[in-house]
């Protein structure tokens, strides 16, 4: 019996070696793997935040994107109200154009009338001074 004894204490000390060595393989192996997971984890979280932050941001530029095309109809609509006030404008500047032309036509006709009317005039006072024996009027 004392070397069945023997034989069990050999075993379990065996035993007992083998989880020892396998427990302190396990730890020796699990702590690199520990530490890649802390350093994924914290890599992971600021990828989750940047992604946050990314998030916030893309729904800011929309809300200013949707503003800035109201804005650019709103302007559109303005400028095409001014293109048109602007041809309305240009069509009434060409009516006026053409009128000023029709009255200094008119004007250069009605001045030559006028010359003519006073020449004749004082070729007329002319006349009645030489009938009446004075001379010629004034103007």
């Amino acid at each position: 019996m004392p070397n069945n004894k023997m034989g069990i204490i050999r075993i379990a000390a065996v035993i007992v070696l083998l989880i020892a060595a396998w427990w302190i393989g396990g730890q020796v192996a699990s702590k690199p793997i520990k530490t890649e997971k802390a350093n994924l984890q914290s890599q992971l979280t600021t990828l989750e935040n940047e992604h946050s932050q990314l998030t916030s941001e893309h729904e800011r530029l929309k809300e200013e994107n949707s503003k800035l095309k109201t804005e650019c109809a709103s302007l559109t609509t303005e400028g095409t109200k001014l293109v048109a006030e602007r041809d309305t404008l240009k069509a009434q500047n060409t009516k006026l154009n053409a009128d000023h032309e029709a009255l200094k036509s008119q004007y250069s006709k009605l001045k030559a009338d006028y010359d003519d009317l006073k020449s004749a005039v004082q070729k007329l006072l002319d006349i009645i001074g030489k009938e009446s024996g004075t001379s010629g009027g004034t103007n």
